[in-house]
């Protein structure tokens, strides 16, 4: 019983060492932090100027899609799918009167996987919040799927 008691003690106390270790290990290093940062910011400059290349360049536009969460006029919710993120950033670049680019936003947080995969949460106004999943390919960190919500 007394083992059964010290077995129990020693994982509750080396759990939680091995919990705390790990969020490091998937931060990803500097050079694919600032890589997804540039990404998430030709998305956000991309739909404030309304900038065909700076959202190609932050999006897979061939395979992305787009699911979120929406208020309407009369305070209902409804949830949309967007599954041609080519249309959509051909609708976005086609806006004739962009915010600009010196608009409220930022990266609330990011997690690297193995140097392949990351999810960014990222913040516009208080407004708008997305998780956006990104994958490396051919060595570019791409957005392949944006889920939001809207205030």
């Amino acid at each position: 019983m007394r083992l059964l008691i010290l077995s129990i003690l020693a994982s509750l106390v080396l759990f939680p060492a091995r919990a705390q270790s790990e969020p490091q290990n998937l931060q990803g290093n500097a050079q694919d932090r600032a890589a997804i940062a540039a990404a998430i910011q030709n998305y956000f400059d991309g739909i404030g100027g309304a900038d065909a290349e700076q959202l190609q360049t932050a999006f897979d536009v061939d395979h992305a899609t787009m699911v979120g969460l929406i208020k309407n006029e009369d305070g209902s919710r409804a949830m949309i799918k967007a599954p041609n993120m080519a249309a959509v950033v051909g609708n976005w670049a086609s806006n004739k009167s962009p915010e600009g680019k010196g608009r409220d936003g930022e990266i609330l947080d990011m997690t690297i996987v193995d140097g392949k995969i990351a999810m960014v949460m990222f913040r516009y106004k208080d407004e708008y919040f997305d998780v956006l999943s990104l994958l490396k390919i051919d060595d570019m960190w791409k957005i392949v799927s944006k889920t939001f919500y809207t205030r």
